[in-house]
């Protein structure tokens, strides 16, 4: 008998460890919203348009409908580094298509160092056409990051100087390994 309830309470705290662990994950499947990564090279504007309501579907809880698409293009990380700022995660050739959406977020399914999820109204998901994931996701609750590229003159003006970009973006690398670092010179 003994054993029984050490085991039985062992499952227990296993069982919730799982689901305060993985709630939001098993709520996103039971709701019918699943992300799967494919590749968007040729894909259509609608299917990016899909691709980019299921990830934010799986992985930020809307507080309220269904999310606004607002804007839904391909954008040149040079482009997207005119009106966002330098990103050193971008490379020259990559291409990037660029989701915004306008709701009721609370950005739960992203790490944030935070005992509470960032609200937001405004949330841009940028993909990585090649892979098929989003290579930058960023956010905001007045809109006013996304005033220029949505050219919403309604939103306010971003208090936030934008970090310069970089006359050289560096090139491409998927799939390559970074060359190990030169050896120290022999005295």
């Amino acid at each position: 008998m003994k054993r029984l309830t050490i085991t039985l309470l062992l499952l227990t705290i296993m069982v919730a460890a799982t689901a305060a662990a993985g709630y939001f994950t098993l709520q996103s499947a039971f709701a019918g919203c699943q992300f799967h990564a494919r590749s968007l090279e040729s894909a259509s504007a609608q299917e990016i348009e899909n691709q980019a309501l299921s990830y934010a579907c799986a992985n930020i809880k809307s507080k309220g409908g269904a999310p606004k698409v607002r804007l839904n293009r391909s954008i040149t990380p040079a482009e997207y580094m005119s009106f966002f700022g330098d990103t050193p995660g971008l490379c020259q050739d990559q291409q990037l298509s660029i989701v915004v959406l306008q709701g009721d977020f609370e950005l739960t399914g992203i790490n944030y160092m935070s005992a509470q999820p960032p609200r937001a109204t405004f949330v841009g998901i940028v993909f990585d056409r090649k892979v098929g994931i989003p290579a930058i996701i960023s956010h905001s609750r007045t809109g006013d990051r996304f005033r220029e590229i949505l050219n919403d003159n309604s939103l306010p003006k971003s208090k936030v100087p934008l970090i310069p970009a970089r006359q050289q973006i560096r090139a491409c690398t998927y799939g390559q390994a970074a060359p190990p670092p030169a050896p120290p010179p022999k005295n």
